[in-house]
């Protein structure tokens, strides 16, 4: 068994392969970039906040199983870590290398008692000759190294339909498709520092007239005019003087204005990588009072939901033990009924749901032919003929019954 140490290519920019491809996006991205940070940190607060919930299928359709030990698991996942931080991390981890490590602690009947967080870029895969992986090999505190079977570790990760990613069976960062931007970004973030650090003085105080000024009349003139005009008080005031100077400013250049311009395109760039909008970033010129009901749903249902829907798939492949022990049937889903932004939508279906409620009963109850209230649900309700029919003839049965 070889380990997976071919050279591949992210962007044309630098050659890693494996957890040092990994440790080299977090560092570059994650660590240096504020904009990826604020993108990653709060998807992952926002989406280990949504609770996961057992559910057992009955004969009137699933509902919530409090009683199954499986319970335990999701709640705790192990003894060293609560349920949030587990969850916190494994989505930050997702979102940085584009895969997750879940090491499973087995007890009798192969349940799962306890799934331990495997740093990605602490783990290689090792493979056979054939490209198929045959174990894990773990760095335990990046000094130990442990080996781990394929049933000891759950793979979940993103589609990496490269060369580099079929052959490796490592999941896609996104921070890979967003490396570009990333080094723009911290280029950017650089450049601004060093203009601000090395830009020196922001005007150069000459003597109006054709005359020259003694040292002692330009230093009284330097010590005169910082004191009227020096301090974060006087920002943006005009201050004038009776003395005959010069004022000529040394503002930035052209190049040097569209240079921290494109800091907005690269935090866009970014942001739509994660599938959020910069909007939420503090890119004001995205922004409107009327879209930030919808940007506030679209962070749900474009990022969180199906991120924690990622966690969830590799949850699966322990449920099975779980039902054959409990003789149940079961499943692992989010609760969202606790977030606000989605819960508009479910007041507006509802009230729509009444409505058609309220005028089916008033064509049902009408004094009407049963031809004519099948058309009228046909013509005014856009019904299909057949479900008209079914309907109204569902109403005249009920009738009859009474």
């Amino acid at each position: 068994n070889n380990k997976y140490n071919k050279v591949y290519g992210i962007n044309n920019e630098f050659y890693y392969a494996g957890s040092t491809k990994i440790n080299k996006l977090i560092e570059e991205g994650y660590i240096c970039n504020p904009d990826v940070f604020s993108v990653i940190d709060t998807l992952s607060e926002l989406g280990s906040d949504v609770p996961f919930i057992v559910q057992k299928k009955t004969s009137e359709g699933w509902e919530l199983d409090e009683e199954s030990s499986l319970n335990d698991l999701i709640h705790s996942p192990n003894t060293l870590q609560s349920e949030k931080d587990f969850r916190y991390n494994s989505i930050n981890y997702l979102l940085t290398s584009g895969e997750i490590f879940h090491k499973k602690i087995i007890s009798s009947f192969d349940i799962v008692t306890e799934l331990e967080l495997l740093e990605p870029n602490l783990v290689d895969l090792l493979l056979d000759i054939k490209g198929d992986v045959t174990r894990y090999e773990y760095l335990r505190n990046n000094t130990t190294q442990v080996n781990y079977t394929l049933d000891d570790v759950i793979h979940s990760k993103y589609l990496n339909p490269s060369i580099d990613g079929l052959e490796s069976k490592r999941g896609l960062s996104p921070l890979q498709a967003a490396y570009n931007a990333i080094i723009s970004s911290n280029n950017r973030a650089l450049a601004s520092a060093s203009m601000l650090k090395n830009g020196g003085a922001s005007n150069i105080i000459s003597s109006g007239s054709d005359l020259t000024m003694s040292d002692r009349e330009r230093e009284d003139v330097q010590t005169s005019f910082q004191k009227r005009v020096g301090g974060a008080d006087k920002f943006g005031k005009n201050v004038t003087t009776t003395a005959n100077i010069k004022v000529d400013s040394l503002g930035m250049s052209s190049v040097q204005m569209q240079m921290l311009d494109g800091i907005v395109i690269d935090r866009r760039t970014i942001c739509n990588v994660f599938k959020v909008d910069s909007s939420i970033f503090n890119d004001k010129d995205a922004s409107t009072y009327n879209n930030m009901q919808s940007v506030n749903k679209s962070i749900y249902t474009r990022a969180i939901i199906p991120t924690n829907n990622k966690i969830i798939s590799g949850y699966n492949s322990i449920i099975p033990a779980y039902n054959l022990l409990e003789n149940k049937e079961l499943r692992i889903i989010q609760n969202l009924e606790g977030i606000d932004v989605l819960k508009q939508d479910q007041k507006v279906e509802a009230e729509k749901n009444k409505i058609n409620i309220d005028s089916i009963t008033a064509v049902l109850s009408s004094p009407i032919s049963t031809d004519s209230k099948v058309q009228t649900l046909v013509n005014i309700m856009g019904m299909s003929e057949d479900k008209a029919k079914l309907i109204v003839g569902t109403e005249i049965i009920e009738n009859e019954t009474i």
